[in-house]
């Protein structure tokens, strides 16, 4: 475990009032951020590490936090602390889209049109939505 995970893992332990708590990797992005979890009390977090000399998560809590409320399924962010880059935020599985829409290696076309009719209906949802005070959004 590097320096960052751990004083991520030490952040997260107080977010949640815990001593201790051990971090899982999770699949990464094409960025410097990276993703881990944690258990505690039957619920699944997700800690992010998002280094601020390389990341500014600045719009990206703005944006997650005015979706959430809007009710658009997007992780809830918890706690966070921009000057170390750390996020702590609900989880929402590990559960791919690709195997919702196979069945033996075969393609289920009904699913997709379903999967792709709930996302429509969330970027029109989207769409819809004023830019969040905090964070003005281009037209």
């Amino acid at each position: 475990m590097d320096s960052r995970q751990q004083q991520l893992a030490r952040w997260c332990a107080q977010q949640i009032k815990q001593e201790k708590l051990t971090l899982s990797v999770v699949s990464g992005d094409a960025s410097f951020r990276r993703y881990f979890r944690f258990q505690h009390q039957q619920t699944s977090y997700i800690a992010m590490d998002a280094p601020p000399e390389k990341e500014d998560s600045t719009s990206f809590v703005a944006i997650a936090q005015h979706w959430f409320k809007a009710g658009i399924q997007v992780p809830e962010i918890l706690a966070f602390e921009l000057e170390q880059g750390f996020l702590l935020l609900s989880d929402q599985g590990d559960e791919l889209l690709l195997s919702q829409l196979l069945v033996n290696g075969q393609c289920k076309l009904e699913s997709g049109d379903h999967y792709y009719q709930k996302a429509f209906a969330a970027l029109s949802q989207i769409q819809a939505l004023r830019a969040p005070d905090n964070y003005p959004l281009p037209p």
